[in-house]
């Protein structure tokens, strides 16, 4: 029942016919061993339609993004602006579909979590793997 309601959810969140998604429930919680800008992040869904929740205490208010397997990079650079609350740590949602035909045959999907300070360096990287996938 969780699984055809979570189904649901993501197929308005992310704008796909109801009747094409096949999600098998995934509910991962990836630890985050004392990053200083990611926390409780959980990872919902396969197949190539992912929700990615998460806390952030960023400095900057930015959470950049991408996903990649190690070769190939899925989905390019993104930015996540985040509505932050005094020195708090503030929720946020990734949403993401990747076409079937792209995903790969063998490897894992990996995301990407970062900030960038005001010169363009990379800092705080955290990597969550979102699906493993064997042929």
């Amino acid at each position: 029942m969780l699984s055809l309601l979570f189904s649901f959810l993501l197929s308005i969140s992310c704008n796909i016919p109801f009747h094409s998604i096949d999600v098998v429930m995934t509910n991962r919680v990836i630890p985050t061993e004392n990053n200083a800008a990611f926390r409780h992040i959980h990872v919902h869904g396969n197949k190539g339609v992912y929700l990615i929740t998460g806390e952030t205490n960023l400095i900057s208010r930015v959470v950049f993004y991408s996903v990649e397997d190690g070769h190939v990079e899925f989905i390019h650079e993104k930015k996540l602006s985040v509505k932050k609350k005094s020195q708090k740590w503030t929720s946020f949602k990734i949403r993401m579909e990747i076409p079937n035909s792209k995903l790969p045959r063998n490897g894992s999907l990996i995301l990407n979590l970062y900030e960038r300070t005001s010169k363009g360096v990379t800092v705080h990287p955290y990597s969550v793997i979102l699906e493993e996938f064997y042929d």
